[in-house]
């Protein structure tokens, strides 16, 4: 059993070994995500994004000189993805290998994000699940999301402790705001915490 995170990427380096479809992927993830994308490897798929490309076979030297935070073993010779895992491993360096951490399939709206893992049951499964979690939430939560964010920081200055803040939002957030958000009414459901907001700052 893994321990899922949301991983803050912007701006740390994280190294791709190979550059074809599967790299592919990896790299629009990783700059989705903001990160340095290095891409070890020959030549790169078409289409392959703008990344720091080295255009050369996979040395173990490349993860000393990088340190990356992530590393991906995303060739199609296994010799030289095991390889790389065991470099990485020994290294400490985290790599994609499910002793380390695996990627899962994600729907995201900004800013709600929802991540999927099968525990490596099947990636089909994983591809429905997410359909069904695309068709479930709509673009009303996200906008609500984002009322809650901006909220969020005016509660922070002015509700005193944590505790009375958790009180605060288990009330805002009950059944009521969230079957308006369910209907698609967001105007009225963050009108209905912003009351709750402005009767507990008194």
């Amino acid at each position: 059993m893994g321990y899922p995170i949301s991983l803050n990427l912007e701006n740390k380096t994280c190294l791709i070994v190979g550059g074809g479809l599967v790299a592919k992927r990896k790299a629009e993830g990783l700059l989705h995500a903001q990160a340095r994308v290095i891409v070890i490897s020959p030549t790169l798929a078409a289409g392959f994004p703008v990344i720091t490309h080295i255009e050369d076979t996979y040395q173990p030297q490349y993860l000393d000189d990088y340190q990356p935070t992530l590393t991906f073993a995303a060739t199609n010779d296994e010799s030289v993805n095991q390889a790389v895992i065991q470099d990485a491993q020994a290294r400490n360096l985290l790599v994609n290998t499910p002793a380390d951490f695996s990627n899962m399939l994600v729907w995201e709206q900004s800013p709600l994000t929802v991540a999927i893992s099968t525990g490596g049951a099947s990636p089909i499964l994983g591809q429905q699940l997410r359909r069904i979690v695309e068709q479930s939430i709509g673009q009303h939560y996200a906008d609500f999301a984002q009322r809650l964010i901006d909220l969020r920081e005016q509660a922070i200055n002015t509700i005193s402790t944590q505790a009375a803040r958790q009180t605060f939002w288990r009330q805002a957030l009950n059944q009521h705001v969230f079957d308006l958000v369910e209907a698609g009414d967001v105007e009225a459901a963050y009108a209905q915490v912003v009351n709750a907001y402005q009767e507990t700052a008194r």
